[in-house]
This record gives C-alpha cells, sequence and structure tokens, in this order.
C-alpha cells in the first residue's frame, strides 16, 4: 500500500470517528438535560464562542485543502 493510501485511510477514519462521537454527542443530549441548560447558558453568556468555533474549524479544513493538493499535486497541474 502506498504511503499516500494510508494516509488517505488514516484520514477517513478520523473523520468516521468524529462523526459518530458528534452523533453520539447528540444522542447523549437528549439523556441530559442538566447538560442541554449548561451548553444554552455557556452560549448567551459568551457569544464570541461561535467565532472562535468557525475560527477553528475554518482552520482545519483549510488544512486538510493544502493537504490533499499537495498529495494529489500531480492530478489537478499538467
Amino acid at each position: 500500500m502506498r504511503t499516500i493510501n494510508v494516509l488517505v485511510s488514516a484520514l477517513h477514519l478520523i473523520i468516521a470517528l468524529f462523526t459518530s462521537a458528534l452523533g453520539a454527542f447528540f444522542v447523549m443530549l437528549y439523556f441530559s438535560p442538566k447538560l442541554i441548560y449548561f451548553f444554552v447558558d455557556t452560549i448567551t453568556d459568551e457569544p464570541q464562542i461561535f467565532l472562535k468555533i468557525g475560527f477553528y474549524i475554518s482552520l482545519v479544513s483549510i488544512f486538510l485543502f493544502i493537504c490533499f493538493y499537495y498529495m494529489h499535486k500531480s492530478q489537478y497541474i499538467k
């Protein structure tokens, strides 16, 4: 197996695990109303948290875009 295939498979595994964890988190929220109230209070007290989350997600997506571009550079530029 080539190195690029291993990296893509590892990245796919990380994304799949993250998605599964996010789904489990929201299922857990259904069973824990106290946690829901905690998140609502945190969001109303500190609305700038959305800005931080947005920046972090944007940075990760830019990083992934750059990595995928350099992994498959010869396929895009001919």
